[in-house]
This record gives structure tokens, C-alpha cells and sequence, in this order.
């Protein structure tokens, strides 16, 4: 049976849902995340020499763990999974060898009762951009937050869609008028390494939609994040092409303290033929 896809839409089917799934499998919006275990547990692997057995997890333990690698592990993806190959969405893979892998082993934005508030609108968006006859409509993007991270990539693909099977999707780009960017990190901000050091000890007094919003964005806002530079530096040459950057002009409140999510500089950079405009809302309420 072949692997799952993400249900993008009703427009959104065959190769180029295909597209969209491998690139979020490549370059997952939260690279790498962690949970705090509320009581003591257990693992039912990580212990002992072979890393088999069932491993003590104290009250209060940070265990992380990371979607990036995976993603791009050939134990779920087969040899190739470094491979950007769309064909595997529609092939047999280790994913589906057992209900564990099925369900925990395609994450890009991640699942259970903390899945990233945002997805809906995010893969919304990426659909859009497969409408059929989309090479004839032109195309304005409005992206919130992470949202625009996933858009950049798709348009840097399509862009370069010059290979044997998916020439067509240039069309996509070339029909793409503007790209709106609603407080989407462009590069990693300082202000991140702060709001992580104030989640942990407020986690247990912030409201639970405000913990598992900023969760999902804290990761990705990290100074040096190899994935979000690896996409702002191959949509550099594209950016003067989609003019429009806003940034949040009000803090959001988060319980102990008021903070930008997005600081002005990463949302919106300087750039020549770009034009800016800060909207006078915080990060939640702008989107």
C-alpha cells in the first residue's frame, strides 16, 4: 500500500501533492522539538548497552527529540531518504512496516494534542498554489508566520522546475505576483534565545494554545538555524520579486513578560524593491 500523503486538498492530488509532502519531509517547519514529562515515566527503548531497553524518565526531564534527522532516516525512508524524490509518496516504504512508523513517523508538523495550531492554514496555502489552471490566474500569497516558510519553498522549487515531469509547475512561479509575508521569520532573531529561556519556568502559568503556539515558532526563529537560512538563502534572489514584508508592531503578552514574536528585522528586512509596513497588531492578531 503506498505511503501517506497530506491531505492538502481536493485540488491539491497526484504529483504535485507528492511535491509538497517531500518537501516538508526534507525540511520540516520545526526541525527539532522536545516535551517535558509531567510525571516520572518510562521510555520503552533508549536504555542499556544496545539502547533496546526501557529507559527512566524523571518528573520534570526535557526529552527532545529530532524531526529533521527522522525524516531522513533509511530505517522509515528507505537508502535514498536524503533524496529529494517525490515518486516515494506513491511506493512502499519502511513507513507503513509497522503502526508505530505510520502514525510517529512523518511529523513535519508534528501530532497529537500539541499539532501545530497553524497547519490547516499552511497546507491551504500550499494547495492553492496547485490549482488547476493556475499558470492562468495570477497569484497572490498571504502568509502568516510559519506558513510563509513552507510558500518559500515551494516557490524556490518551482522556480527551477525545468526537469522531465514537472516543467508545469514553473508556470506556478511565473504566475505569482506577490507574496505577502505576515511576520514571517526571514532569519533567526537574538529575542528567540530569550523567549526560550522564559517558556520553561512559565510553561505550567501560560494557557496551553499559547505554549503550543510558540513552541512550534521558537525553533524555527533560532539564531542559526540551518534549515530557515538554507531557504532564505535560496529565496534571496527571488524576494525582490515578492514585495510586500509586514511586521508586528505590539508585544504579545506572555504571562511574565511582553515580547515581539518576530522581531522588525527578521520579518522585514531591508531589501532593495521590497516595500515594508508594520501593522499595528502582535504576532496572533496580525494573522
Amino acid at each position: 500500500m503506498p505511503t501517506r500523503k497530506l491531505p492538502l486538498s481536493a485540488a491539491s492530488t497526484g504529483f504535485e501533492s507528492e511535491v509538497s509532502t517531500e518537501s516538508l519531509r526534507l525540511h520540516p517547519p520545526v526541525p527539532v522539538n522536545s516535551r517535558a514529562a509531567l510525571k516520572t515515566t518510562a521510555l520503552p527503548t533508549g536504555g542499556g548497552p544496545d539502547r533496546k531497553s526501557p529507559i527512566l524518565v524523571p518528573k520534570g526531564t526535557s526529552v527532545a527529540y529530532s524531526i529533521y534527522t527522522m525524516h531522513r532516516g533509511p530505517d522509515i525512508y528507505g537508502m535514498d531518504a536524503e533524496i529529494f524524490r517525490p515518486e516515494r509518496w506513491d511506493e512502499e516504504t519502511p513507513l507503513n512496516s509497522n503502526e508505530a512508523n505510520a502514525k510517529w513517523g512523518y511529523l513535519p508538523f508534528n501530532s497529537g494534542p500539541r499539532i501545530c495550531l497553524d497547519m490547516d492554514f499552511a497546507l491551504i496555502e500550499v494547495a492553492y498554489t496547485v490549482l488547476e489552471g493556475a499558470s492562468d490566474i495570477p497569484n497572490i500569497f498571504l502568509c502568516h508566520s510559519l506558513g510563509g516558510i513552507i510558500v518559500k519553498r515551494a516557490l524556490i522549487y518551482y522556480a527551477a522546475g525545468n526537469g522531465s515531469g514537472i516543467a508545469h509547475l514553473n508556470s506556478i512561479f511565473t504566475s505569482t505576483y506577490a507574496v505577502m509575508f505576515l511576520g514571517t521569520p526571514h532569519k533567526g532573531p537574538a529575542k528567540a534565545r530569550l523567549l526560550g529561556s522564559l517558556q520553561k519556568p512559565a510553561a505550567l502559568a501560560i494557557p496551553k494554545r499559547i505554549v503550543q503556539f510558540e513552541s512550534a515558532l521558537l525553533h524555527a526563529l533560532k539564531e542559526r538555524s540551518e534549515t530557515l537560512q538554507n531557504i532564505t538563502d535560496q529565496f534571496a534572489p527571488l524576494m525582490s520579486r515578492f514585495r510586500m514584508l509586514f511586521w508586528e508592531q505590539e508585544k504579545m503578552n506572555l504571562k511574565y513578560t511582553q515580547e515581539y514574536i518576530v522581531e522588525e528585522s527578521s520579518a522585514a528586512p531591508i531589501i532593495s524593491n521590497t516595500k515594508r509596513c508594520g501593522i499595528a497588531a502582535n504576532h496572533r492578531e496580525m494573522g
